[in-house]
């Protein structure tokens, strides 16, 4: 992960349930925010990327005391994305975690400006964004398969500015429903499923699809 706050980090609404604990989403009815950062690793240098990953995680677990407003679950998927997902109680939250990185470099020294430069050097490019949960538009299944890998496969739609209402209205149409369970979905690949795509489609300027597994050797949760 990139060793320094998150300052760039601007507001989207977006729904993404997958990223959610569950404990998280739990205590926060009305929708809980999460810092979303992305990093690309070099495909040459993944090897030396994961090891800087791997010390900052360290680094983090032994300054806990110092980070109070600072956890991460990591995400990796095939082409060297990497996903840290934060999370926070508001918008504000993100300068709680500004401060907790600053008594972090105080703590380390000259050693932390040294693991930014060999994670920076890794690094292919970053981007990163703010997320509110949206409870109305997300699924999780009540019991998942005990003992499955953490694999998630998701979308993501860039709704054409100004068409957010008629896009929450569409996601929010029996979505759990034909997610609930991968037996149902070839019944519901009918004509009213290929509709309800099409126009929410409709309302996309832009469309991604991205598959990842946690990475719990790179992430330092709660």
């Amino acid at each position: 992960m990139k060793r320094s706050p998150f300052p760039g980090a601007v507001s989207l609404g977006a729904a993404l349930a997958l990223l959610a604990p569950a404990a998280a989403v739990a205590q926060t009815p009305g929708g809980q925010y999460f810092v979303v950062h992305q990093e690309v690793a070099k495909p040459s240098m993944v090897k030396e990327y994961e090891s800087t990953s791997k010390e900052f995680v360290a680094l983090v677990k032994a300054n806990k005391a110092k980070m109070p407003h600072f956890s991460f679950n990591c995400l990796a998927s095939p082409d060297f994305t990497y996903t840290f997902v934060a999370p926070i109680p508001n918008l504000a939250g993100m300068d709680a975690i500004n401060a907790d990185f600053g008594a972090l470099a105080q703590a380390a020294g000259a050693s932390f400006a040294d693991l930014n430069k060999r994670g920076g050097a890794a690094t292919e490019y970053i981007k990163e964004w703010v997320i509110q949960l949206v409870p109305e538009l997300s699924y999780s299944p009540a019991e998942p398969r005990a003992g499955a890998p953490r694999y998630f496969h998701y979308g993501i739609y860039y709704v054409i500015p100004g068409r957010e209402p008629e896009a929450e209205a569409l996601g929010a149409a029996d979505a759990a429903e034909y997610q609930a369970e991968d037996a149902k979905l070839g019944a519901l690949l009918g004509t009213e499923f290929q509709a309800l795509g099409a126009r929410t489609i409709a309302l996309t300027r832009r469309f991604e699809t991205r598959e990842a597994v946690a990475r719990p050797d790179l992430s330092v949760p709660r």
